[in-house]
């Protein structure tokens, strides 16, 4: 049977630009209910998130995980603590070891906002996404976002620039 996942694409996180409203308990206890873990085969691809993706260290506030670190897990590489293209049949390695807990596993196409909803943890803040955009080389973040996002993002940022700076002009 072939795999309704794709198995190529960009090993990199996707970031959320807006901060949520915090969540009670019982609403994070809801949408934990609400969102149903898909269904794969073993050769199937998922993405994983890391235990400790978006979560922050209490007393510094500081994000346990930053966006643009690698770490690695039977040579499976997490990028922002998401990893991508994981086989079906590791990921479920890693939960019947307690590595990962079922709700950690999403389709391969899974955006921040997927995460968010499954672990009950706020979306990044706007300040928290600056620094960490301000943290990156070129170098990095085209390796994080793949070359083709890299060169869109690129081209809409000069284009802002560009807008702003005639509009600016024109008002002189």
């Amino acid at each position: 049977m072939s795999s309704k996942y794709p198995k190529g694409g960009a090993n990199r996180p996707s970031l959320v630009l807006e901060r949520q409203a915090p969540m009670s308990q019982a609403t994070i206890e809801k949408t934990k209910e609400e969102v149903k873990a898909p269904q794969f085969e073993d050769d199937d691809y998922c993405t994983v998130i890391h235990r400790n993706w978006n979560a922050f260290d209490q007393r510094t506030r500081q994000p346990l995980i930053r966006a643009d670190q690698e770490t690695y897990l039977d040579r499976i590489t997490f990028v922002g603590g998401v990893a991508r293209n994981v086989p079906y049949e590791i990921a479920k390695k890693w939960v019947k070891i307690g590595l990962i807990s079922k709700e950690h596993i999403f389709a391969n196409n899974a955006q921040a906002e997927d995460f968010a909803k499954a672990t009950g943890r706020e979306a990044m803040t706007t300040q928290t996404l600056a620094g960490a955009i301000a943290s990156l080389s070129p170098e990095k973040a085209t390796a994080i976002l793949g070359e083709e996002a890299a060169k869109e993002f690129a081209k809409s940022l000069l284009r802002l620039i560009s807008t702003r700076e005639k509009a600016q002009e024109n008002a002189e």
